[in-house]
């Protein structure tokens, strides 16, 4: 679970919940309710979606039935899937913005393991001696030349 901050109020959002995101926005903003799921058999299926509609709202998804769809996008998409009773929609613009502060977030607790790491490497080079000192300390140049490189 991450904490962001958005129009200055906590939001929380879990590991489902961001993948529910990320497969709105892999779908073009719309996607059967199918997409949702998560299971090997059916007796162990689950659905990702948040059940709260204040939730839903907070996240920017909707659940639009066939019969009350009112936008271009939601018309659109009842066309080109006419079997499909009821569609899962996001608000693009909330939608990318909670995600690129995940990825910042994402990013910095990136860095600080990766910080961390490097301080255990040094610690523990400065603890051995000779060859193996040497190694450490060659991984970690290695990973900074990496990092540097992205």
């Amino acid at each position: 679970m991450m904490t962001i901050e958005l129009n200055g109020k906590a939001l929380f959002v879990t590991a489902a919940e961001e993948r529910v995101l990320r497969t709105l926005e892999r779908e073009d903003w719309a996607a059967k309710k199918a997409k949702f799921v998560e299971g090997s058999t059916p007796r162990y299926q689950n659905t990702i979606l948040p059940r709260s509609l204040r939730r839903r709202d907070a996240l920017g998804i909707s659940e639009v039935w066939k019969d009350r769809a009112k936008s271009r996008r939601e018309r659109k998409f009842f066309s080109d899937h006419p079997r499909c009773q009821t569609g899962i929609f996001g608000n693009p613009r909330r939608i990318k913005v909670v995600l690129k502060k995940l990825d910042e977030q994402h990013d910095q607790k990136i860095l600080r393991d990766h910080e961390a790491d490097e301080q255990f490497d040094r610690q523990r080079a400065h603890d051995l001696s000779g060859w193996q000192s040497y190694c450490v300390i060659a991984a970690s140049e290695r990973l900074k030349h990496i990092k540097e490189e992205k």
